[in-house]
């Protein structure tokens, strides 16, 4: 049951007064006729309304006792008179009552009236605790955070005073919005300042420099929300100081393009080393095959002169009358010859020697597995000329006209 007080100096119109509320189910529990009994008795018995005549007799009128009630005891008040002229009603309007109710008063009008002034109040009462703890979360916020309204900051914490220098008596002196921001951001922050002012959508974050009171610049990245302050839209500003980011920021991208660079000079110097190898293995390549072309011709050499300086006098020592002993001489030097020879030809039989210099050059090549055209690149030849030597080739191995693969032939007979 809520708690109401009549004053008034006439007592008839306020004991009607108690009368009427109570059988409205309130608790009217004092009544007063003057000012300073009505102030007393509010501090004693703290109503949770008080209905206040305007024009009441004494040194204080209503205007003037309720001014103390309200702004001292924090209780509402409606206003209840006779008298609607202008000078009046700009009085009582200047304290914001929480209702005015004109002589004779009607029971309907005085009962919604009422009901009005108590839930203004309950609802004014819990808009001022959400705004004592968004009070207490701006102050023991680590970072800073402000609270801006028709252009101007209306409350900042701690962090923020650390951070810029600026204090509560900079705001009280009336800091402006634009004067913390560096000039390169104002217009950004101008339109944020519009768009508020609007009512419409602001910017979930953006970074902005501010200036110090100092006059330092400090890079932060700033997030905002609209709430309601003093039952007015405000903007709720949480800055975040983003210097070292910004200091982090450089040295990543200098670090990057330091490695870029090493990247560029490592690269071009192994495109350098690449060439080089590159033109090494050109002139490696050029020695081998010469040395394999060399190769060739000395164990080309090597055969031919065994075929034609050593050989036919074997023969003719083989078919001259030796005896015994002398044949089985004879039969070792042949063999020592055979061995001493076959390295050159990959121990291919004496039986060969019968090949011309260039037949055993190439069977020696297909013992090794090479194809018509590398041989014809290594000897410079053409691979029809390769083709005519391998045929003969098979022609004196007794294997043309037959299946037998060349290759698998001459290492058989090894």
């Amino acid at each position: 049951m809520y708690k109401l007080m009549v004053v008034d100096d006439e007592v008839i119109i306020a004991t009607q007064l108690q009368e009427v509320l109570q059988a409205e189910g309130y608790d009217v529990i004092g009544m007063a006729t003057s000012g300073e009994d009505a102030a007393a008795m509010a501090v004693e018995r703290r109503p949770d309304l008080i209905l206040m005549d305007i024009k009441m007799t004494g040194a204080m009128d209503g205007i003037a006792t309720a001014e103390i009630v309200q702004t001292q005891l924090d209780i509402p008040v409606v206003f209840i008179s006779a008298y609607a002229d202008e000078d009046i009603l700009k009085r009582a309007k200047h304290l914001e009552p929480f209702g005015y109710v004109v002589k004779p008063v009607e029971k309907k009008q005085l009962k919604a009236t009422v009901e009005i002034a108590i839930h203004k109040k309950a609802v004014e009462r819990r808009l001022r605790e959400s705004e004592e703890k968004y009070c207490n979360l701006v102050e023991l916020s680590p970072d800073p955070v402000v609270i801006i309204q028709e252009s101007r900051y209306q409350l900042v914490n701690g962090a923020f005073e650390k951070l810029l220098g600026y204090t509560h008596a900079d705001l009280e002196a009336g800091l402006g919005l634009f004067e913390l921001v560096a000039e390169k951001d104002r217009q950004a922050f101008e339109r944020l300042d519009q768009s508020l002012l609007a009512g419409g959508p602001t910017p979930r974050m953006m970074d902005v420099e501010l200036v110090a009171k100092d006059g330092h610049s400090v890079p932060c990245e700033i997030s905002t929300v609209m709430i309601q302050y003093h039952r007015r839209p405000a903007m709720l500003a949480i800055m975040r100081d983003i210097t070292e980011r910004q200091l982090a920021a450089v040295a990543l991208q200098q670090a990057h393009d330091e490695l870029e660079r090493r990247v560029q000079e490592r690269t071009a110097q192994l495109q350098i080393k690449t060439k080089n190898l590159e033109e090494m293995n050109t002139a490696l390549n050029v020695l081998l095959k010469k040395r394999e072309k060399d190769k060739i011709q000395l164990e080309e050499k090597v055969l031919l002169n065994v075929k034609e300086l050593i050989l036919p006098f074997l023969d003719k020592l083989k078919n001259s009358g030796l005896n015994a002993t002398q044949q089985t001489y004879r039969q070792i030097v042949a063999a020592n010859i055979d061995d001493i020879v076959s390295p050159f030809v990959r121990t291919l039989s004496t039986t060969f020697l019968n090949l011309t210099p260039s037949e055993i050059q190439i069977a020696n090549m297909v013992k090794q597995g090479l194809t018509t055209k590398e041989m014809a690149q290594v000897l410079n030849l053409s691979a029809r000329t390769i083709e005519s030597h391998r045929d003969n080739i098979r022609r004196k191995l007794g294997i043309k006209n037959k299946k037998a693969n060349l290759r698998s032939h001459l290492l058989s007979l090894q």
